[in-house]
Order: C-alpha cells, then structure tokens, then sequence
C-alpha cells in the first residue's frame, strides 16, 4: 500500500501528465511507463482511479485536462491537493 507522500506524488504526476497534449497521448499509449518516466509508480494510485484514466480514450483525457487547466489558471486548485476539483 501506497504512504500518504507517495500517492501524492503519483497524482500530482498524472496531473501534469494528463494536462500537458505530448504526455496524455504518451500515457494512452503506455500509461505505466509514462508514470514510471515522471518518477512515479502506478501501484502508487488508487486502483479505481488508475482503472479510470486507463480506460479512457484520448478525447476523454483531454476533456478532464481542460477543466482542469483552466481551475488551475483561475486561481482554483490548490496545487497541493491534485484533483480536488475533478469529479
């Protein structure tokens, strides 16, 4: 099981990995190597938001990856807390 620092960690790489076009498409063709080249390991996230992200397609990342883009340039997210505005 995954401490506290360490699930941080990997949520706030998918995070970047899923807002960034180059990444998301890189994490759609390989989603463990992806995270693992950010510094983070998959058995790091939880297991239902793993299976999420991985089951979705390209169309569906970039739509959560907008909202969240602009949360964040408004001023919205915590940038401690990954994902705390996504539902």
């Amino acid at each position: 099981m995954a401490t506290e620092d360490a699930r941080f960690a990997a949520l706030s790489q998918l995070d970047q990995i899923i807002r960034d076009p180059g990444s998301r498409q890189d994490f759609l063709d390989d989603p463990q190597a992806t995270l693992r080249n950010a510094g983070a390991e998959p058995d790091d996230v939880p297991s239902a938001v793993w299976r999420a992200l991985t089951d979705m397609s390209l169309a569906e990342l970039a739509a959560i990856a907008t909202p969240g883009a602009a949360l964040a340039e408004a001023g919205c997210l915590d940038g401690d807390i990954p994902w705390q505005w996504v539902v």
